[in-house]
């Protein structure tokens, strides 16, 4: 099994709180929705041959409000093995480090705080 933490949104945090505290309630849902996103994303560049390991992606959220924390990841045994095996060549767009590579291309990390945001605010 691979998972990744999503980390380094405390200025989503600080904002919300700033805002109002009611948004707080939110927050889990649009924790959930960025997870998503990031698993959509991800998806798209994730080694397929039989479709075992795309389809044991998941995003899974534990806490509430300002305290959740959110998951993405493929549980298929062998996700970790196809992740970090830089060295293979794939055709196409499909890569190792599928995961890593979404959470770390430029751009993502503001477009996963602006998803957790603008559901906070709703």
């Amino acid at each position: 099994m691979i998972k990744m933490e999503l980390q380094g949104i405390n200025e989503t945090t600080k904002a919300i709180l700033r805002q109002n505290k009611r948004f707080a309630k939110n927050f889990k849902k649009g924790f959930e929705k960025a997870g998503r996103y990031i698993l959509g994303k991800s998806r798209r560049i994730v080694p397929v041959d039989t479709k075992f390991l795309w389809k044991s992606g998941y995003v899974e959220s534990q806490g509430d409000g300002l305290k959740t924390s959110v998951y993405v990841g493929y549980s298929a045994f062998y996700a970790i093995w196809v992740h970090e095996r830089t060295e293979i060549v794939r055709s196409g767009i499909r890569q190792a480090k599928f995961l890593s590579k979404v959470i770390e291309a430029p751009g993502e990390q503001r477009a996963v705080n602006k998803i957790i945001s603008e559901e906070a605010m709703k």
